[in-house]
């Protein structure tokens, strides 16, 4: 064993450290990191315990120099990679990811304090992905950061421009990554193969995952079965649309659609378009999203609305929580489901003070949708209705305290027929009626009044 304390200029790495010789060994390139070839072909591997270092490979991580060829040349070496805290540039092209990953069986990369930048002026055409892992699996990404540098790179930015890029694979977790700044979405998971099962990405978790501000979308899952999010923040997506902070939404190609997603504790704000879209491909393809759960999530300042449900089927929405938010004019609701969406449901719902809201809370579209479900849902301080559906809905446990609207705070429209309205207690509710009905069929029970200067008003026979 030898003790090399000088670096290679010549090459940009640094070797210093303990090497012992393998003379078993002939063939294996010298990488300049872990693997040292001397001038008589003698193979020298570093001794050391944990991860390799980055900076074993010439990263400089000093926020200014180009470290592109020394990130790729440690990727190429080693599938476990530590990232000393420090800022890595690297420079985007339009061939391929400044970090590229394929077929791999085993990955560790941690990088705590650490941030990928892509380089100022940098193209965002093309494929120009900062990071893109393909068909690989039991894959662990933890506390890195991703800035795709928007600010200062050229648009138009390109649809192959994310800051990370997943295809295919099984069994990955990003645990505490961040993505800023991104050209386009600052996550994209999609199947490698459209046509083909086996590549499509199964059993992810995306753990405290934040990303904010990209282009498109925080995180699109175009392809994929098994999928959690638990935790994190998506927040100020803005560009082009949806400008969602997730968009579960299979890609016209894809056959096999996405199935079994778990959202978690997630929480959605100021984002340019909805918190969370939940939705198929469009037809003629038509294939739904499947087995989705929504749950614990929160969010404000979404401008499209916090949820948004189409071309979904087995679907649930539970224990959502909304405080002030701010939607646009044309946004439907605060929490929307459309006609296309098959058995919905939606439970443990509260709206806090949507201030400038005189849109619905919760709005159900019609005529299609079928088997949708609210229950245990509470709203106060409100300045539009609570829930408004078009279509046949079954809700009980509703709790209003304070309505200022000058509409109805729940509105079964025509299209609601045969709808049940059960267990409704509103408070405080000034101007217009409390709960209107123009559905026929429609069946209220056990409804009560306190404060309202109206009474429950049925129009439908």
């Amino acid at each position: 064993m030898v003790l090399v304390t000088e670096p290679r200029p010549q090459s940009g790495t640094n070797i210093r450290g303990w090497f012992a010789q393998d003379p078993s060994d002939t063939a294996t390139p010298d990488n300049g990191g872990t693997v040292v070839v001397d001038g008589r072909g003698r193979r020298w591997k570093r001794e050391y315990s944990g991860l390799p270092s980055i900076k074993w490979f010439g990263a400089k991580g000093d926020g200014t120099t180009d470290d592109t060829q020394a990130c790729k040349a440690a990727v190429a070496a080693t599938d476990y990679l530590f990232w000393d805290p420090g800022t890595y540039v690297v420079e985007c092209t339009s061939k391929d990811a400044a970090l590229l990953v394929v077929s791999k069986r085993g990955l560790h990369w941690s990088g705590y304090g650490a941030t990928v930048q892509a380089k100022a002026g940098s193209t965002a055409k093309g494929y120009s992905w900062i990071c893109r892992i393909r068909v690989s699996s039991n894959v662990l990404i933890e506390g890195l950061t991703i800035d795709g540098n928007r600010g200062k790179r050229p648009q138009p930015f390109h649809s192959a421009s994310h800051c990370l890029f997943i295809e295919g694979g099984a069994d990955t977790v990003l645990r505490d990554v961040t993505m800023v700044n991104s050209t386009f979405d600052g996550i994209c998971i999609s199947a490698n193969s459209p046509r083909i099962l086996a590549q499509y990405p199964t059993r992810m978790l995306l753990a405290n995952v934040v990303v904010e501000n990209a282009y498109r979308n925080g995180l699109s899952v175009t392809g994929g079965h098994g999928i959690t999010i638990r935790g994190g923040r998506f927040s100020g997506t803005n560009g082009t649309l949806p400008e969602a902070g997730i968009d579960i939404e299979p890609d016209d190609s894809i056959i096999y659609s996405v199935k079994e997603v778990l959202v978690d504790g997630t929480v959605f704000i100021d984002n340019a378009g909805t918190g969370i879209v939940l939705t198929g491909n469009v037809p003629p393809r038509g294939y739904r999203s499947e087995s989705v759960t929504v749950t614990n999530i929160s969010g404000s300042n979404n401008r499209g609305g916090l949820v948004h449900v189409s071309r979904v089927s087995n679907c649930s929405v539970t224990n959502v929580a909304v405080a002030a938010d701010r939607i646009n004019p044309s946004s439907p609701g605060l929490i929307y489901v459309d006609s296309t969406a098959v058995n919905v449901r939606l439970s443990n719902l509260s709206f806090t003070a949507p201030a400038g809201v005189r849109k619905p809370c919760i709005y159900i579209n019609g005529p299609v949708t079928q088997h949708v479900q609210v229950e245990a849902v509470s709203g106060s301080e409100l300045r539009g209705p609570l829930l408004v559906a078009a279509s046949p809905v079954l809700v009980r446990d509703v709790r209003i305290l304070g309505d200022a609207g000058k509409g109805a705070s729940i509105e079964l429209r025509v299209g609601a027929v045969g709808s049940t309205l059960q267990d409704v207690a509103v408070h405080q509710k000034p101007s217009g009626p409390p709960i209107r009905v123009l559905a026929r069929g429609a069946s209220v029970s056990g409804v009560s009044l306190t404060e309202c200067g109206q009474g429950v008003e049925i129009s439908g026979s």
